[in-house]
């Protein structure tokens, strides 16, 4: 996949986004020109403080609505004081930190932020904190629609939920969230009927020579079994 790395800024006033700008090669776009110029499908971003007011939300959601974007943001390192990210907890993946301990076992990290909106969590590699788990957690989403086709944010949720390995206890906990996703070579067996629902929402325009009228027509763009299809 391309990596953008953008600046960016969102204001609002009485209850309503009033800017929402970000700064690339030079140039500023608004976030929803970028998202549509440069196809973007996944948007992350690492920053303090939390984001809990519903004009975001509502934009957010918007354009999650009429893109099929995917947000994902770190739980913050605050412990026991709480979830902080940059995108609304309602409409983003909120990822939590974990690592190996010395006997082997998959371990919350003690700064991880703790709360409800944690999501799902993620090895930190050679790094720590919840802004390096997050960007691995969404390379695993990557890979999920390289293999399975595009898939709207919830029904990542869904793939995240079933592929995902519990940690310290069974279920939902308020550090791990679901626990760590684990990708397996039969995962289109585990996942059963999201695995088949590779359908890409793309419109393409196709030229439909034939007909006198000299007609353009927009048909759906479709990937199944790795293979395009209009």
């Amino acid at each position: 996949c391309k990596v953008y790395r953008t600046g960016s800024v969102i204001e609002t006033s009485n209850g309503v986004v009033t800017k929402a700008e970000c700064y690339y090669d030079g140039r500023t776009y608004t976030i929803e020109e970028f998202i549509k110029e440069k196809k973007i499908k996944f948007i992350t971003k690492s920053t303090g403080g939390k984001v809990t007011d519903t004009a975001r939300e509502t934009y957010w959601q918007n354009l999650i609505d009429k893109y099929n974007v995917v947000l994902v943001c770190p739980a913050g390192n605050q412990a026991s004081n709480g979830v902080t990210c940059a995108f609304p907890d309602k409409v983003s993946f909120i990822i939590g930190a974990v690592g190996i301990s010395d006997s082997g076992a998959i371990k919350a990290k003690t700064y991880t932020g703790q709360g409800a909106a944690v999501d799902f969590s993620y090895f930190t590699g050679d790094q720590e904190g919840t802004s390096f788990a997050t960007p691995r957690t969404l390379a695993v989403m990557i890979l999920l629609c390289n293999r399975f086709g595009d898939k709207t944010w919830k029904e990542l949720y869904e793939m995240l939920k079933i592929l995902a390995k519990d940690v310290e206890v069974s279920g939902f906990d308020i550090k791990t969230g679901w626990g760590v996703p684990i990708l397996h070579e039969d995962d289109n067996r585990r996942l059963g009927k999201l695995a088949e629902q590779t359908i890409t929402g793309t419109l393409r325009e196709i030229d439909i020579k034939k007909l006198p009228s000299g007609e353009i027509k927009r048909v759906k763009a479709i990937l199944y079994n790795g293979e395009n299809y209009s």
